[in-house]
């Protein structure tokens, strides 16, 4: 196993230590359901699952579910929060989502918290370009490092982790024109997206409910949102 993803599976196998602050989960979640709106009939993949909330408000007598992650941990607290009458429309896959291969097609993929962290961003976006059925649709999120506070917050967050070890790598800086040109590249049209500040260094020590408000004010507010540098993006694949 390469150690960048050894690393990752460790730092996503503690649990809750990603979990404990949980706003952010039930933020993106809110924006998915709006960008996607509602699903019927549809085979849903969600790459780098976490605990499955963002998917799994999806899962229905007509829907299936695939979901995928590194962190067995993870995975099982997904597996926990599924309806048991409706396990049977999920499937649960533990491995990374470098190494997944499908040869089914799907009509929606969901790459949420996951471009940061993974060994490649732009095998990442191909593969996800690769597993949509023509028309499908496909939901990233990313860190812009070309607005002043992304840029400001990677520099931060940098220096931490090269002080403290919190979570033993650097994550990727990505920038919106690089994921623009990449999913252009792989026959991804943008539809749509939203856009919204990430927290100050220092407010996790708030109380989730006041972090949830932040960012739900700095989303719903354009003159806000558009100084934000936290986007989540929706495409379609070309027919």
């Amino acid at each position: 196993m390469n150690s960048r993803s050894e690393r990752v599976k460790s730092f996503f196998d503690k649990t809750q230590l990603y979990l404990h602050r949980d706003f952010g989960v039930s933020i993106r979640a809110l924006i998915v359901r709006e960008l996607l709106g509602e699903l019927s009939h549809s085979h849903i993949l969600d790459l780098g699952c976490g605990d499955g909330r963002i998917s799994l408000q999806y899962l229905s007598q007509t829907n299936h579910l695939t979901l995928v992650d590194f962190s067995g941990n993870m995975l099982e607290i997904a597996r926990k929060n599924t309806l048991e009458t409706l396990k049977t429309n999920v499937d649960y896959i533990n491995i990374d989502l470098q190494k997944y291969e499908s040869e089914e097609k799907f009509d929606v993929v969901i790459c949420i918290g996951v471009l940061a962290h993974v060994i490649s961003v732009e095998e990442t976006v191909e593969k996800v370009a690769r597993f949509l059925k023509p028309g499908g649709r496909c939901i990233f999120q990313i860190t812009d490092v070309d607005h002043c506070f992304g840029k400001f917050l990677a520099n931060f967050y940098r220096i931490r982790e090269f002080i403290v070890h919190s979570s033993g790598y650097s994550v990727n800086r990505t920038r919106l024109s690089h994921i623009t040109n990449l999913a252009h590249f792989n026959q991804l049209v943008f539809l749509d997206k939203r856009q919204y500040w990430s927290t100050f260094p220092g407010m996790g020590k708030m109380p989730n409910e006041w972090l949830w408000k932040y960012q739900f004010f700095t989303l719903t507010h354009d003159s806000l949102a558009r100084m934000g540098s936290e986007f989540i993006l929706l495409y379609v694949k070309e027919l």
